[in-house]
């Protein structure tokens, strides 16, 4: 990936936020979000009057969810640039980024599906929303592997001068941290618990928009460190050694 093609990806992560907070907030009105206590005629009214603005909103989001990924594959080639040859940490974060992607684009599609008749049975509105709401703060996973092998590959990087500054591995490991809270909302229908509450919204929210906020600046700092820096990857004499070992014995072994 070229240079201009890592300053365009990366620059998709500023975009991403910008749009998802305008389909989210000011178009679908999700911020707040309806409370997981309402009933099931009360979310029916809640879709009713603002059809449009959850479908055009919706939209957008499921459009600017897709901006992730050549943001998560410039991210992976300077993670590569640390690694080096055998990259088991990129190769996780760039699969923790597809199935994030996908976690940002489903529960779009789930809000589609209650506002596309919003004259329909109250209880299925009411579970497509639910269907929605759930996976899209409480599946947490592959975000929290996905900060971890980032800050774990920043760490990694020992040269005296490093892609990515040491202490952005710490900043990505204190976003995994904070993403926990979302875990609870399964068992909580009020409180800083619910999918509407201080802990599990307005803190995830703030955390996860810091996160590809921050994280795009430090991948815009490793492109311009890269046009800088010849891309010799952290290794020891004795790893390259080996490395070169392990190529004559595949050589060999394609000779035979």
């Amino acid at each position: 990936m070229g240079i201009r093609t890592q300053r365009i990806s990366a620059y998709l992560g500023f975009a991403w936020v910008v749009l998802f907070f305008l389909g989210f907030w000011g178009l679908a009105r999700f911020v707040p979000p309806p409370s997981p206590e309402l009933g099931p005629q009360e979310i029916k009214a809640f879709f009713a009057g603002n059809t449009s603005g959850i479908r055009i909103g919706m939209l957008i989001n499921m459009l600017a969810g897709a901006l992730m990924l050549p943001w998560c594959a410039a991210w992976a080639v300077q993670m590569k640039r640390i690694e080096g040859r055998t990259s088991p940490l990129t190769y996780t974060m760039l699969m923790c980024g597809a199935c994030l992607v996908l976690e940002l684009i489903f529960p779009c599609a789930f809000w589609q599906v209650a506002a596309f008749r919003p004259e329909g049975d109250a209880e299925i509105i009411q579970r497509l929303n639910d269907l929605a709401w759930l996976p899209f703060l409480g599946i947490l996973s592959t975000a929290v592997i996905q900060g971890f092998v980032m800050g774990a590959a920043i760490l990694k990087d020992t040269r005296s001068a490093p892609v990515f500054p040491r202490w952005a591995g710490y900043f990505n490991f204190w976003i995994v941290m904070m993403f926990f809270p979302a875990a609870f909302i399964y068992f909580f229908k009020n409180g800083p618990f619910a999918w509407n509450g201080l802990l599990a919204w307005w803190l995830i929210v703030f955390v996860f928009a810091t996160w590809i906020l921050v994280d795009t600046v430090l991948l815009l700092g490793a492109v311009r460190h890269q046009q800088t820096h010849p891309d010799a990857p952290a290794k020891t004499l004795d790893e390259l050694a080996a490395e070169v070992e392990l190529l004559r014995r595949e050589q060999a072994l394609h000779n035979e």
